[in-house]
């Protein structure tokens, strides 16, 4: 009696190999920019505000990774977290280490984890 035909034996390693590279990849940490971008428009939408990639060289910040008016919400300690905030509300930007956290639907809003603040960006 065979329980796992190839097909069958090839989409279990597939499905497998998905989840791990799924798991790996909620770990990584990058440079990232949030709060104003230093672009200013004359109508909306406009990424005035937003969360950057800083590991891409030139970095378009007209095509941030998200912005939107309103914070994302935020996986930080209280200190980072207040300190993200009071920079998001100056239109002032600060690089951290951390992940931007999509649905897979896209349809709710982003999630941001802090790993750790590194300072205003330059």
């Amino acid at each position: 009696m065979k329980i796992l035909g190839l097909p069958t034996a090839f989409l279990f390693t597939l499905v497998t190999a998905n989840f791990a590279t799924a798991g790996s990849d909620e770990q990584k940490s990058s440079r990232l920019g949030i709060g104003g971008t230093g672009v200013f428009c004359y109508q909306l939408p406009c990424p005035w505000r937003g969360v950057i990639d800083l590991t891409v060289p030139l970095a378009d910040r007209l095509r941030p990774l998200w912005s939107g008016q309103h914070i994302p919400d935020l996986i930080a300690t209280a200190a980072d977290k207040e300190r993200i905030v009071t920079a998001w509300e100056a239109l002032e930007c600060l690089e951290i280490e951390g992940q931007i956290i999509t649905a897979a639907t896209r349809t709710a809003p982003p999630v941001l984890r802090v790993d750790r603040v590194l300072g205003a960006c330059t």
